[in-house]
């Protein structure tokens, strides 16, 4: 057994089991470990940014009686949308919210890229192309402005419906309106 101790655990397992068995059971240890240990480790992830999701009154507020948004609020959801956004790629309401945030910050060229992302990962909804129509013509680019808001009218409704009552992002805004 000294002679064990000295060449560690891992030469006793494999003069126990044989070289092939317990490579074996290494590999797939390893496997296991990665895929399972990562997937915990998202599923981690998005709870707590679940619990860090920002509050939205404050956009119904600005939405139904035109009450800006404060500096700060706008600084929370522009991190938690990034942080969001680091998980999942081309979840396309938080593309959206992003760029939303970002044009109330008066950060019109970076509201543009991001709507412009959430637009690509979903073209069928007619907020996005809304939205890109009142960029547009805060820009004073009418043309643009015109385009995206016919492309807002060709969306289906019952799609756009059904995006936006299926969203984490949106339902908690709908929440919080008024109307």
């Amino acid at each position: 057994m000294s002679t064990y101790r000295s060449l560690g655990i891992f030469r006793y397992i494999f003069d126990l089991v044989g070289t092939r068995v317990a490579s074996l059971y290494l590999v797939v240890f390893l496997i296991f470990h990665f895929l399972i240990g990562n997937q915990f480790k998202v599923q981690s992830d998005m709870q707590a940014l679940n619990r860090l999701m920002p509050h939205f009154d404050s956009l119904a507020d600005f939405t139904e009686k035109g009450i800006p948004i404060d500096e700060d609020t706008l600084d929370e959801q522009v991190l938690y949308f990034k942080s969001v956004l680091q998980y999942m790629m081309s979840f396309s309401a938080a593309h959206e919210m992003l760029g939303l945030s970002y044009f109330y910050q008066g950060k019109v060229d970076q509201a543009e890229e991001s709507l412009n992302k959430a637009i690509e990962s979903n073209p069928e909804t007619f907020w996005f192309y809304y939205n890109q129509g009142v960029f547009y013509y805060k820009k004073k680019d009418f043309a643009k402005s015109v385009e995206s808001f016919q492309k807002a009218l060709g969306c289906d409704p019952k799609k756009t419906i059904t995006f936006m009552a299926s969203s984490k992002i949106y339902l908690p805004i709908f929440l919080a309106s008024k109307l």
